[in-house]
């Protein structure tokens, strides 16, 4: 009986995580690029010409 808790449980919070997940996805619509980038993986460069032909 327990175990049947726990997967109730397990699925709710699952959903729950999941709605979560998509309503933060459709609020990010800002015009902002955002890069990760380690050290000098990218030329310093690249950024501004981005930005000139956007």
């Amino acid at each position: 009986m327990k175990a049947s808790g726990f997967k109730k449980a397990g699925k709710t919070l699952l959903a729950l995580s999941l709605m979560g997940v998509m309503a933060g996805a459709a609020h990010a619509a800002d015009n902002v690029l955002h890069i990760y980038n380690w050290s000098d993986y990218i030329a310093p460069d690249t950024v501004a010409k981005f930005e000139k032909e956007s």
